[in-house]
This record gives structure tokens, sequence and C-alpha cells, in this order.
């Protein structure tokens, strides 16, 4: 059985009546959710600890005594106390039947945000047997996961099988059948994507002192007499300076290479290109009203080596963009095949935070072997844990080297540089 990623609750489920030990407070609590199916579990015990804290994170332990007395009926869990961690007050729900979805016989654990606002957090999950050794974790891997209003969860719909837990060839329940979870945290702060400056300080475009000229044409429909519609090309003249195309935009410059020369350019927007245009004469682009844009910017960018440009289109489109189940391949292999790497994180970030409906609804059929496999690394939370795309590229950019390419040239280039 494929280990499960992260799901998202969207609907509502039951709820075992639980009381249980406050090691605070020393008194019976018992809590249900409102308008759910009810259960109750009688006697239930828990206590809470604290484990050995790693630097940057911290750590609960929840001591969950007498688990295979629990009953497995599906969607019916156990809440247990709650904890406060970064400001924030959270519970652990552990499902010893199963959530909805689960397969017979798994254990499913989430993590419920109790607070108003939001954080984003990275978290792990772990379960430890009866000699403190951790036996089955699961942790986020080279995404964060955020928590956005009271009530939002994250978790593990197959966690562990319950048979393993009980096989007492395993050790993990001691001789009270206690069974022991941690939960640790650490807050991830947002940070803003790495965009290169324009390397050139704004100069004018001046009609009356350029030497060279580009048009740019584009088909547009013509009407012939209501009868059928004929393509009619329009041509939209952009006139440059040489000198300055030779500086900061070299393969324009080799279209232009002598005064009063005419290049015809085809297949690229003429809004588009006076975007291109003016960012070599250090413009700078207002993405609110070209976000439309963004990925005929990065192929114009792209195609003409304005790279920097490309990087800036690249973040206003993953910004603007909304990756669905619907989209994320195409958005994928669209990001493959123009070395955008961070449209390849973002998409990489939605498979590893909705496994469940991805793994239901994506068909990965057609797509190349090597991304396959990042795609069920992102699945299973295996894929490795590495430097975000806009650190890479901001460490690059401080070392001199170029920041456009895949994660794969990046991380050759920092690993080859001094």
């Amino acid at each position: 059985m494929v280990s499960d990623s992260l799901w998202l609750l969207a609907g509502a489920a039951a709820v075992v009546s639980c009381a249980y030990v406050d090691v605070q407070n020393q008194k019976n609590v018992a809590r249900t959710a409102p308008n759910l199916v009810k259960a109750k579990i009688n006697n239930t015990k828990m206590t809470m600890g604290c484990p050995p804290q790693k630097e940057g994170w911290k750590a609960f332990q929840v001591n969950l005594h007498d688990f295979g007395g629990l009953p497995t009926t599906k969607n019916h869990y156990v809440e247990l106390p709650a904890f406060s961690c970064n400001g924030h007050d959270w519970r652990l729900h552990i499902y010893p039947g199963g959530r909805d979805g689960a397969d017979e016989g798994y254990v499913s654990i989430y993590l419920h945000h109790e607070s108003k606002g939001s954080i984003t957090v990275s978290y792990e999950l772990q379960i430890i047997d009866k000699f403190g050794k951790k036996k089955k974790a699961f942790r986020t891997s080279h995404t964060h996961t955020s928590f956005q209003g009271m009530g939002r969860n994250w978790g593990v719909r197959h966690f562990i099988k319950r048979s393993d837990i009980l096989d007492e060839s395993h050790n993990i329940l001691d001789s009270n059948g206690t069974l022991t979870i941690i939960v640790s945290m650490k807050e991830e702060k947002p940070t803003t994507a790495f965009i290169p400056p324009n390397p050139i300080n704004c100069m004018r475009l001046n009609d009356d002192t350029a030497d060279v000229c580009f048009e740019i044409s584009s088909s547009t429909g013509v009407n012939d007499h209501g009868r059928r519609r004929k393509k009619a090309k329009k041509s939209t003249p952009f006139r440059a300076h040489s000198c300055i195309l030779k500086t900061y935009a070299h393969m324009l410059a080799e279209l232009v290479q002598n005064e009063g020369d005419v290049a015809n350019i085809t297949g690229v927007d003429p809004k588009v290109f006076r975007l291109l245009l003016g960012y070599v004469y250090g413009e700078s682009v207002n993405w609110e009203e070209n976000k439309s844009l963004a990925k005929d910017v990065i192929e114009a960018a792209d195609k003409y080596e304005i790279l920097n440009l490309k990087i800036e289109a690249e973040v206003a489109y993953v910004e603007s963009t909304t990756i669905t189940v619907d989209n994320a391949i195409d958005n994928l292999l669209y990001a493959d095949s123009m070395k955008c790497a961070l449209i390849e994180e973002a998409v990489f970030d939605f498979i590893a935070q909705n496994g469940d409906e991805v793994k239901e609804k994506l068909s990965v059929d057609d797509i190349p072997g090597d991304l396959a496999k990042d795609i069920l690394a992102s699945l299973l939370g295996t894929k490795k844990k590495a430097m975000r795309v806009s650190e890479m590229r901001r460490k690059l950019y401080e070392k001199g080297l170029p920041v456009d390419g895949t994660r794969k040239m990046m991380i050759e280039a920092l690993k080859a540089s001094p």
C-alpha cells in the first residue's frame, strides 16, 4: 500500500465523545462536535509529555492509553488535549478505524488548527515504540503547509495499519497498551519570490535618434463581405538604438546589425514585444495590468535571452495562477519545456498538498519518465527536502551566476561555484 499524502478536510466527519485526563488541571473533560454523528468512548485516558526538542522546532508528546480497546468505527476519532505552539492552539485527531476514504484497517491522524488567523508551518507526525524509537513518521517534505482559519486541518489518511500497532513483535504499545505519538512543528515565515533587478537604468525610447527598427507582424481576422474570413497581416513598427541592443539584448542586436536595418518579427504579440523592448531600456512592467501576458512574456524573453525579465514574468505567472488538478499537468509540462523552475515548484507543492485528489483524478500516462517519478515522490512524501527555487536564484545572483534554468542546473551551478 502506498503511503498517503496530505488531505484537506472537505466535509464533516463523525466524532468520538472522549473523556480524557487533562494533566494541567487534573479533571475529566468531555468534548463533542455539534451536528455530527456521536459515539462515546468511556474512560479513555491520555497524558501529554515533552519530548526532546530539535533546534527551531517545537515538539509535543501524547500518550494514548489502551489503544487496543478503542472502537474502530470509520470516521470516529479521539480528540487529544489542546496544546499551544507558535502562538496558535492545536489539537490532534486520531481515527482508530480510519477516516472516510481510508482503506480498511488503517489508522488516520490529522492536525487541527484551533485559532483564528493563519500560519504556515512544517510539521512531522511520529509514532514512537515502547523503547523510544521512531516506528512510523510523516513529515512535510519540500513544501510547507498553510493553516488558514479555525478548524483547518491537514494529515495522513493511511498513516499506519492498526494491526501493526497491535502486533507485539513491533513493540509499539507498552504493557498498558499505550500508543505514543509525537507532533513537531516549525513556523515558516512567508518569503517573497526572488526577482533579479533590471540591470539597465531607465533610458528613453526616442524615435528621433533610433537607428534600427523591428516590424512586428500579426494576423487579424478580416470579414470578406460576410461570406468568409481571411487573415490579413498587420505590422507594428518599434524603433530602437543598435548601441543599446548590443549592450543589453544581443539576440535582438544580431537581427539589426547595420544602421537602418529593419527586422521582421513574427510569433510575438506587439504588446509583448513592447514590454520586452521597454525592459531593455530600463522600464518596469506593471504586472497587475499585464498578468494575462505573463506566459507570452516568458516565451519572448526566453527566445531573445532577456533572462531577468523571464524570471520576473515567471514570478508574475505563479502569483496570478491557481494550480488545480485540471491544469497541473499542463503547467508542469510547460515549466519543463521552458525551464521554469518556479512554476514546476508550484505544481509539486500543489501535488504534495492535495495527494488524494491528485491520485484520484490526475493521469500521468503521457508524462515523461523523470517528471512522473517526481510526481510519485511528491505524492508519497519522499521527495527530498531541497532549497527553494527563490533561495537558489538569490544565491546564484549574489555569486554573479545565471539565475535561469532548471532546478538541476541551478544545483549543479551552486555546487561548482566557490
